[in-house]
């Protein structure tokens, strides 16, 4: 999707909530950023962008986005779709440079200093360390603070997935010859960590530095680029830039504040063996990332826990009446958030 194609987007969602939904506050299309007018679009004006036109969608009791002001990036934000197989979209200037330091400097301030970085447990659920993945850093929980919670709300917005179906942000560090080898973010069928939060259906990673040489992001199982890989695409690498590890495969090459945007499975919910992905090692410079995994459901959030809470008071009220089922039965309902005896 080109500029204009992601401005007539924009556009379009913020007449969308603003019709939907009567309590929303209006926002006028020169105040959203890209808007239809060139004229009296800050897009164009040439200087610091005004903070109290700053643009925002809103939509009460979900989400409130803030996209960055112009002035703060080096060129208008822009999306790009790069392969159906898997389906990715590479959204160029999505984060600020200032959003950007501001998520290497939570990692380097964590409590405990960065940690090794981890691989999801299949059988007993959670996460460790692993040879695979080498690399350090930190995880925030949701909305750590108000700029995460801004980015995090960008992030629903982009993938079109409610923002309390994140995961805390995995924010890493990439030194020279790290990397992560070939894996799918999603779960298999006898995972554990399918149980309460459901399947990972989407991932957004975001490119928190520039790379001086490797450390791309490659799909081995991919189709075909939606533009050939030797067209000129603004940001599109080329192959004279491209580590060995990345050629002739889809790829991303690390640019600040870049955000790529892949689905883990079909529209029909079935995995996707196309969105298999790696991290090339790092030749020279470091690498800084901050990944976001998107569920099929809420990861403890208000509601969720609102509905275990529900469940937990119907099983009670269906024990008192005699009514209740048997423990095995109960833990499949209780999966499925299910409230039927």
């Amino acid at each position: 999707m080109g500029r204009c194609s992601a401005t007539l987007l924009l556009a379009s969602i913020a007449a969308l909530v603003s019709t939907a939904h009567p309590g929303t506050r209006a926002v006028a299309s020169s105040v959203i950023r890209g808007g239809l007018d060139p004229a009296g679009d800050p897009a164009y004006f040439q200087g610091p962008a005004d903070p109290e036109a700053e643009s925002w969608i809103a939509q009460p009791g979900e989400f409130r986005v803030v996209l960055p002001r112009l002035a703060s990036l080096p060129e208008p934000p822009w999306i790009e779709q790069i392969s159906w197989e898997p389906r990715a979209f590479v959204y160029h200037n999505f984060l600020t440079p200032e959003e950007c330091a501001h998520l290497v400097n939570l990692a380097k301030a964590s409590a405990g200093g960065s940690k090794r970085a981890t691989v999801v447990d299949a059988r007993a659920g959670g996460t460790f360390p692993s040879s695979q993945r080498t690399g350090s850093g930190a995880v925030l929980l949701r909305d750590h603070d108000p700029i995460v919670t801004r980015i995090e709300e960008r992030i629903s917005v982009f993938a079109m997935i409610p923002a309390d179906h994140g995961e805390g942000m995995q924010i890493l560090r990439y030194g020279r010859g790290e990397k992560h080898d070939p894996h799918h973010d999603y779960f298999d069928g006898g995972d554990k960590n399918l149980r309460f939060y459901g399947q990972r259906v989407a991932t957004v990673l975001m490119y928190l530095s520039d790379v001086e040489s490797g450390g791309e992001t490659v799909f081995p199982k991919h189709g075909a680029w939606i533009e050939p890989d030797d067209t000129d695409v603004r940001g599109r690498s080329s192959s004279k830039d491209l580590s060995k590890c990345a050629r002739g495969a889809l790829h991303v090459k690390p640019r600040r504040g870049d955000a790529l945007l892949f689905h883990n499975c079909h529209l029909n919910g079935r995995e996707d063996p196309t969105s298999l992905h790696a991290g090339c090692p790092v030749l020279r410079g470091e690498k800084w990332t901050a990944t976001k995994w998107m569920r099929a459901g809420p990861v403890e959030a208000e509601r969720e826990l609102r509905r275990r809470k529900e469940i937990k008071a119907h099983w009670e009220e269906k024990e008192r009446r005699g009514e209740g089922l048997g423990e095995e039965s109960k833990a499949k309902l209780n999966e499925r958030g299910n409230l039927e005896g």
